[in-house]
């Protein structure tokens, strides 16, 4: 009889503590107006072999969602690799993905338009048109000439300091690889 008490008060909080992620994540989007949305893992794939991610470099994942770009990174290219997410929900998955495997990644409840990226060699994002576009204004006052992005369903619109290197499709959904106008020069 206690068992059975005890099990329903479990699931019982459980279940409020569900709730209440999913409203402060409801309360939240409508703030940063991005939904939690996986990328699928051959878009994940493609973005990765675009970005060519050689060990210690630093890879900053924005809207990092369950930590699937942060993760790999680590683990397949041994990166450096942080990512900020302000909806809880998400943010909560990637934490307990982090402390299950190990990972030493850092995920950040933070929004990215406030922290300084200017250190970053590769920058993952799959955004909506409107955060794509205060991106696109901090990316180009903060970045270095050795910085790569890739942008998953949206593109950054202009960005003054980088160029679409290369535009490619996962089924219908387009990939945006961009680089610093100097790197694409000293490339050719």
């Amino acid at each position: 009889m206690y068992i059975i008490i005890a099990l329903s008060l479990i699931i019982l909080a459980i279940t409020t503590a569900i709730a209440i992620i999913t409203i402060i994540s409801l309360l939240i989007f409508g703030y940063v107006k991005v939904p939690y949305v996986k990328t699928p893992e051959k878009g994940l794939n493609k973005m990765f072999e675009l970005a060519k991610i050689k060990p210690n470099e630093k890879v900053y994942d924005l809207g990092c969602g369950n930590g699937q770009f942060v993760f790999k990174a680590e683990k397949d290219f041994q990166a450096k690799a942080s990512g900020f997410e302000l909806s809880p929900y998400p943010y909560l998955l990637a934490k307990t993905r982090q402390f299950l495997k190990g990972y030493k990644s850092k995920i950040y409840f933070k929004n990215f338009l406030n922290q300084d990226l200017s250190d970053a060699d590769v920058i993952f994002c799959f955004l909506m048109p409107g955060a794509c576009k205060k991106l696109s204004l901090k990316l180009d006052h903060e970045l270095t000439s050795k910085t790569r992005i890739i942008s998953y369903g949206f593109g950054l619109l202009n960005l003054k300091n980088f160029v679409l290197v290369e535009k490619c499709y996962n089924k219908n959904t387009p990939i945006y690889y961009y680089e610093n106008n100097q790197l694409s020069i000293t490339r050719e």
